[in-house]
């Protein structure tokens, strides 16, 4: 004998996979990462990156693996900061090394975090500038071919005014 679910369970899962499709398809994919410390209490400023997530954007057509940054002002006063990402690939070596392209300047307000996730590329324009890929790594594409494969990062020339 087949039994029915109840219609308002059946209306909740229906919501539930719209909401969560429609999220996914706007980069958002409910991820909850780690955070690794790169600096530690900088004059009350930390660094941390993120295991590797995948994000999803085109609808899902695209999707690319992000390592993201969380940069955390523990003082009560504004923090002006700067760095550059160094991205190394196997067998290439240092693909941004002495680039300004990926040197970043920003001020970082008192008691504040600011750290990067999928929506980075959902500001409504086709080009972003280097600073809306400020808290950003990329690693690699997930369902496109990559030409290179990459090996690390790292946070450099950090300064503190």
């Amino acid at each position: 004998m087949r039994k029915c679910l109840p219609p308002i369970l059946c209306l909740a899962f229906c919501l539930t996979v719209l909401i969560t499709g429609h999220l996914n398809a706007q980069g958002w994919s409910g991820y909850e990462t780690t955070w690794h410390p790169i600096t530690e209490n900088l004059d009350n400023i930390t660094i941390e990156y993120s295991d590797p997530v995948v994000c999803n954007f085109s609808e899902g057509t695209v999707q690319a693996e992000y390592i993201f940054l969380k940069i955390t002002n523990t003082s009560s006063t504004a923090q002006n900061i700067s760095f550059r990402v160094d991205s190394y690939y196997k067998g290439t070596g240092c693909l941004t090394c002495n680039n300004d392209e990926y040197r970043y300047d920003f001020n970082l307000p008192p008691n504040s975090i600011q750290q990067g996730d999928c929506d980075f590329a959902n500001s409504g324009s086709s080009t972003l500038t280097s600073s809306e890929y400020r808290f950003v790594v990329f690693k690699q594409f997930v369902n496109k071919k990559n030409y290179r494969e990459f090996e690390k990062f790292e946070i450099t020339n950090i300064t503190l005014k």
